[in-house]
């Protein structure tokens, strides 16, 4: 007679397995979905588009007119106080409309591929800052080769715009731009003023209005050269000042990650002071513009008053205690 033996296997729905350890940080990359962004412009456009226009940041047009404002102050800088150029004194109106026009195109394309640049070397940053952490790159939804090749896109049609818009030799004034552009990303990394690299790019729309104008520096009196100086220092000054406020919103995440920068540094109560004191830079700066310019009160009232008035009331009611304010 055979006996029966029985084995009992455990069943699946009894197994145990260690409970996963929850990282420190949030997740390196979040799944993309429609709903990212989930309002605006964006969200009425093709789902394969989205990421690569949110690395334009073309829904935030700041940063864009940011860029464009001084190469606006510059031309009108240029049009008040030039004697010599190529299309004689005064600069016709029309021409001036239209310089501004292709420095306006130049501004967004400049400022999209500045973005994307960024975004590809700061993706592993960005996916520990919470207020960048779902941005295309950090998130996963566009990969680096894409990203590159999307950048170099952005460039082609940035070099037809100076090669072919704008007069011949723009490209040597646009050169060094360019190279603080590329620099940028890195210099969180190394220097705890990476706000002062920023302001360098973002201002020399001043600088490029002169030679967009078909004007020949070199052939101006020594106060158009310091005007354009004054007015280039004056609007790094400002940008400084924006930025550092920017940064600020970041200073617990930044400080967690390693990211340098002047908030940073300096702290709430310093970098208060260091606000002021660039504001007071700015009006000064304005100032001394129009001594150059031989501005009437007009000027002076109504530009370096108002400027005046706006730093003044935010700086004073700015609080850095609340950084996501």
């Amino acid at each position: 007679m055979s006996s029966t033996t029985t084995i009992t296997l455990p069943s699946p729905t009894t197994r145990s397995f260690p409970p996963k350890q929850q990282s420190p940080h949030p997740r390196p990359s979040q799944p993309y979905s429609p709903e990212s962004p989930k309002s605006g412009l964006l969200t009425h456009l093709p789902r394969s588009w989205i990421p690569y226009l949110e690395l334009t940041r073309i829904d935030k047009p700041a940063g864009a007119l940011f860029l464009y404002f001084p190469s606006l102050f510059g031309t009108l800088l240029a049009a008040c106080i030039t004697t010599n150029n190529s299309y004689g004194s005064p600069i016709p109106q029309h021409h001036l409309i239209r310089t501004n026009m292709v420095l306006f195109f130049w501004s967004i394309i400049y400022r999209s591929a500045g973005c994307t640049w960024n975004d590809i070397l700061d993706r592993r940053i960005d996916r520990l800052v919470s207020r960048t952490r779902n941005r295309p790159m950090a998130r996963g939804a566009v990969s680096v080769p894409h990203a590159l090749l999307f950048t170099f896109a952005q460039m082609i049609i940035f070099t037809a715009i100076v090669a072919f818009w704008m007069p011949q030799g723009c490209g040597a004034w646009v050169l060094p731009s360019v190279v603080l552009t590329a620099l940028y990303p890195y210099c969180k990394r190394v220097t705890n003023y990476p706000q002062v690299v920023l302001s360098l790019v973002f201002a020399w729309g001043v600088i490029l209005a002169f030679p967009a104008l078909g004007i020949q520096v070199r052939e101006q009196p020594s106060r158009v050269w310091w005007a354009a100086g004054g007015l280039y220092a004056a609007n790094v000054a400002l940008t400084v000042l924006y930025d550092v406020v920017y940064a600020c919103q970041d200073v617990v995440d930044d400080k967690k990650v390693g990211v340098k920068s002047m908030a940073v540094k300096h702290g709430g109560r310093q970098t208060k002071k260091i606000l002021a004191g660039l504001a007071v830079v700015k009006v000064g700066l304005l100032v001394a513009v129009g001594v150059l310019m031989e501005a009437s009160m007009v000027y002076y009232v109504g530009t370096c008053g108002s400027v005046m008035m706006v730093l003044a009331t935010m700086v004073a009611r700015l609080d850095l205690g609340k950084p996501g304010d």
